[in-house]
C-alpha cells in the first residue's frame, strides 16, 4: 500500500503548514477588518472569498520572507475565483473551507481529478510525483479561525460523497504562537504524550458531507 501515514505527512510538511496557517490567519484578520470598516457584521459568502483573496496576497508577497523560505520553497497555482494551491517539492496542496469540518464536495471538474487518488491503495503502484493534499479551514460565524485540518483525498467526483483516507488535525495555536526556549527547557519528561496530532489513520476510506463552496 502506497498510503502515507497522516502525521508523518504533517510532521514532514510542517514549514509550509506554517505558511499556510500564518497566510489564512491573515486572511481571517483582514476580512474582520474589512466588515467592520463597513460597520456591519460578516457576509458569509463574500467573506469565503475575502479570505482567500487576503490569504493570497499573503502567500504572493510576504509568506516568503516572514517565514525565511527561499523563492523555490513553494509556488502558488493561478486558480480562478481566488482558490488557492500550493506546490512544493513533494506535495500538491489545495487550501479549502470545511463543510462541517469535513472536505467538501469537488464541484469542478478540476477537484474531481485532483480528489481522486484510488490507485494509491494499491499495491505496485508508482509513487506520484506530487501527493495530493488538502488543508480544511474553519471559522465561527464572525469569522475567526477556529480549527485547521490536512487530509488525504481518496475520492469525490461524480455526484458521490468525497472520500478521504485520513484527516489529521493541525495545530494552528503552536504554529502562530511557538514554544520559546525557555519554555522547551521548561518542559517535563512525558509532555510527548499530550502530542495535539491524531490520525484517523487505519487506512480504510473516510465518507465526508456533500455540500460544497465553489473555490475555483
Amino acid at each position: 500500500m502506497n498510503i502515507p501515514n497522516g502525521d508523518a505527512v504533517l510532521l514532514d510538511a510542517q514549514s509550509i503548514m506554517d505558511v499556510i496557517c500564518s497566510a489564512l490567519k491573515y486572511g481571517e484578520e483582514q476580512t474582520k477588518a474589512f466588515f467592520t470598516s463597513q460597520g456591519q457584521g460578516a457576509d458569509r459568502y463574500l467573506a469565503h472569498n475575502l479570505v482567500r483573496f487576503f490569504a493570497k496576497q499573503y502567500f504572493e508577497s510576504a509568506g516568503k520572507p516572514v517565514n525565511d523560505l527561499d523563492e523555490t520553497d513553494y509556488e502558488l497555482a493561478r486558480l480562478g475565483n481566488n482558490g488557492l494551491q500550493l506546490e512544493t517539492e513533494k506535495y500538491c496542496i489545495r487550501i479549502r473551507k470545511a463543510v462541517r469540518g469535513q472536505l467538501p464536495a469537488a464541484g469542478s471538474r478540476m477537484l474531481d481529478q485532483f480528489y481522486d487518488q484510488r490507485m494509491l491503495q494499491f499495491a505496485g503502484v508508482p509513487e506520484p510525483e506530487l501527493l495530493k493534499l488538502v488543508v480544511l479551514w474553519d471559522v465561527t460565524p464572525d469569522y475567526s479561525l477556529t480549527s485547521l485540518a490536512l487530509a488525504l483525498p481518496r475520492y469525490g467526483g461524480n455526484g458521490s460523497e468525497p472520500e478521504v483516507y485520513w484527516s489529521v488535525p493541525i495545530a494552528m495555536d503552536e504554529m502562530l504562537n511557538p514554544p520559546s526556549a525557555q519554555d522547551d527547557a521548561g518542559e517535563v519528561a512525558g509532555d510527548d504524550d499530550d502530542f495535539p496530532m491524531t490520525a484517523k489513520d487505519d487506512g480504510s476510506p473516510k465518507k465526508q458531507e456533500s455540500d460544497s463552496e465553489n473555490d475555483d
